[in-house]
C-alpha cells in the first residue's frame, strides 16, 4: 500500500472510509506526525454543526490515565479500572463541550437555546469543596461547563494517582462528580438538531495505558453507534489488551471494522505468522 499522505486521492478515501461509517474502527498506521496530520485534520472536515445529518469528528486529548508499572493487587487494579472508565467518560464530555464552546454555527440557534446544564448537578460533597453551589448555578454556556468538567477530571486524576501510591485507601467510596457520555451526547444532538453521530478519534501516540485502553475498549463493545462511533489509531501490536472492563474480549461482544493507512499491519502480520510458526515447529 502506497503512503496516503503523499496522495491526496488516497487521503480522501482513507478520510471516507473512517468518518462515512459508524462501525467503531481500529485505524493502523505508524505513529508519526503525518499520521497525527491527518487525524487531527478529520475534526476540521466534519466539524460540530447544528441541523445536519453529517458525522462529526472529535480528536481526543486529555483522555489517558497514567502507567501503573507495578505489581497491584487485583482489588486495587479494578479499583483503578472503575476510574479510568469514570474518567473516560467525564473525558469525552469535556472534549465535546469543550469544541462546542469555540465553534462557529451556521445558524445562531444555538445561543438561543440552552442545555439544561442543571441536569449534570454537580452535587458531591467532595466537590462542593472546590467550588460553590452558587458558582454551579451560574454555569451558564459550553465554556464554563467544559472548565468545571476539566476540573472534575483531575479529582479523577489526584484520586487515581492516590491509590496507586497508596497515599488514598483502595476502599475508600468514590465520592466524585459522574456524567454518562452516551446520554450526554444524545442530549448535546437532540440541542444541535443533528441526527449523526460523533467519530471519537483516539491517536494512541503516546503509550496509552493499560488501564485506559480496557476503558477505551469498554465503549467498543457498547451498541451505541448511533450516537458515538469508536475510532483507535494505533500500530499493530501497541494496543495493550482486547479486553474490557468484565473481561471480555471486544471482537467477541461487538464487531468492529479496520482501516489500514501503511503497510504496517501486513508487515507486523507476517512477523507474527513467522513467529508462530517457528513456535509450533
Amino acid at each position: 500500500m502506497k503512503n496516503i499522505y503523499d496522495n491526496a486521492d488516497l487521503m480522501h478515501l482513507k478520510e471516507q472510509e473512517i468518518m462515512g461509517q459508524n462501525r467503531h474502527q481500529f485505524i493502523y498506521g505508524q505513529a508519526t506526525d503525518e499520521r497525527t496530520s491527518f487525524l487531527e485534520g478529520l475534526e476540521y472536515a466534519y466539524p460540530i454543526i447544528d441541523h445536519n445529518y453529517r458525522p462529526m469528528a472529535i480528536y481526543m486529548m486529555d483522555y489517558s490515565l497514567p502507567n501503573v508499572d507495578r505489581d497491584i493487587e487485583s482489588v486495587t487494579r479494578m479499583k483503578l479500572i472503575l476510574i479510568s472508565e469514570k474518567f473516560l467518560n467525564l473525558s469525552i464530555v469535556y472534549n465535546i463541550s469543550n469544541r462546542i464552546a469555540f465553534n462557529n454555527f451556521s445558524s445562531k440557534s444555538i445561543f438561543n437555546r440552552s442545555l439544561n446544564f442543571n441536569t449534570y448537578a454537580f452535587n458531591s460533597s467532595s466537590y462542593s469543596i472546590l467550588i460553590s453551589n452558587t458558582e454551579i448555578n451560574n454555569i451558564t454556556n459550553f465554556l464554563q461547563f467544559s472548565q468545571k468538567i476539566k476540573n472534575i477530571m483531575d479529582l479523577y486524576s489526584c484520586f487515581y494517582k492516590g491509590i496507586l501510591n497508596d497515599s488514598f485507601n483502595v476502599n475508600t467510596p468514590i465520592d466524585l462528580p459522574f456524567i454518562d457520555a452516551v446520554e450526554f451526547v444524545s442530549d448535546i444532538k437532540d440541542l444541535l438538531g443533528n441526527k449523526a453521530y460523533f467519530s471519537l478519534i483516539f491517536d494512541n501516540k503516546e503509550d496509552i495505558s493499560e488501564i485506559s485502553t480496557i476503558a477505551i475498549n469498554n465503549f467498543i463493545d457498547k451498541r451505541i453507534n448511533k450516537d458515538i462511533s469508536i475510532k483507535v489509531a494505533t500500530e499493530p501490536g501497541k494496543w495493550k489488551t482486547v479486553y474490557d472492563l468484565d473481561g471480555n474480549m471486544i471482537e467477541d461482544i461487538h464487531d468492529y471494522g479496520e482501516v489500514e493507512l501503511d503497510n504496517n499491519k501486513r508487515v507486523y502480520m507476517k512477523k507474527y505468522n513467522r513467529i508462530k510458526k517457528v513456535d509450533l515447529e
